[in-house]
């Protein structure tokens, strides 16, 4: 996926087939 933009500790990534969704960054990088 890529990283479209950070809010806070949300990360907004887009998919390869162009789904846009929210992960929570703590979970990625605790």
């Amino acid at each position: 996926f890529t990283k479209v933009s950070t809010q806070g500790k949300w990360v907004k990534v887009k998919h390869s087939q162009g789904t846009v969704g929210w992960i929570y960054r703590p979970l990625l990088w605790p």
